[in-house]
Order: structure tokens, then C-alpha cells, then sequence
């Protein structure tokens, strides 16, 4: 999911640091903006540079998405209709990916990777509200819609 954190933290940082800063609490002159700022600026970088040191940021953007598609196209094709992925039973990698794929469905962020597992891989979602409603029944009570 390491094209997910391209989309995130570089492609459309302005957009997950609006989400975020929306959450954060506010003081007499709300959030601090000049500090945000930088913060945003060094974790775009400090991505960028793990990005490029792995390979993935020696791709352009429509590379990065295209090999996310890819990803993703064969863990759904693998699911199947089968309940978890390997078989009847939950193991730890279903806990992986519940952990990596959650953040995409679940966080209200519009970004393709999402509308491609809308659109494509629809298997995916019904596998991770699978995987919540066994073991977070009071998911929904935890968070805010926004």
C-alpha cells in the first residue's frame, strides 16, 4: 500500500492535512498555520525520499496508480467469494490487510484507489465490513461521521 501513501502524503497531501487539521483542537488563534505548513512540507519530502529509495518514486503518478490497480485487482481476484483470505477462518494476514485497506474505504477522503475498489474490486469492501463487524461491533459507535 506503499502507492497509497503516494496518493496520501504527495499527491493529495493538501487534502488528507485539511481532513486531519479539521480534527485537531483549536486554540485562541486556531491551529497553528506556519507550523502546519512545515509539517506538511517535511512529511511530503521525507515520503518522497522513502518513496524513491524503494523504487516506487522512480515511477510517474500514472505508473504508481497503475501498479495499485494491479495490486489490488489481484488480491480481489485471489479473495474470491471465499470469506477471509485464506479460507473459512480469519488469520493475521487478514488482519494485515484489514489494517491497510480499512484507511482506504473508511477514511472519507475522495482518491482513486478507493473509486477503483468501488468500481472493480467490490468484493474488497464487502471482505473488510466482513472482517469489522466480526471483530469491531461497535465500529460505527467509535467514530464521527463527517
Amino acid at each position: 500500500m506503499r502507492t497509497y501513501g503516494f496518493q496520501r502524503y504527495v499527491e493529495d497531501m493538501d487534502g488528507f492535512w485539511a481532513l486531519m487539521s479539521s480534527s485537531l483542537p483549536k486554540g485562541p488563534y486556531g491551529i497553528f498555520t506556519p507550523g502546519l505548513k512545515l509539517l506538511k512540507g517535511v512529511v511530503r519530502r521525507k515520503v518522497q525520499k522513502m518513496l524513491m529509495c524503494q523504487g516506487y518514486g522512480r515511477n510517474t503518478s500514472a505508473e504508481i496508480f497503475q501498479i495499485a490497480q494491479d495490486d489490488l485487482r489481484a488480491i480481489s481476484s485471489y479473495l474470491e467469494d471465499k470469506p477471509y483470505l485464506m479460507g473459512p477462518k480469519p488469520t493475521k494476514v487478514d488482519a494485515w490487510m484489514f489494517g491497510h485497506l480499512s484507511q482506504v474505504i473508511y477514511i472519507n477522503l475522495d482518491n482513486p484507489h478507493k473509486k477503483f475498489i468501488q468500481s472493480e474490486c467490490p468484493n474488497l469492501i464487502a471482505y473488510v465490513n466482513r472482517i469489522r463487524d466480526a471483530f469491531f461491533p461497535e465500529w460505527e459507535s467509535l467514530f464521527v461521521k463527517t
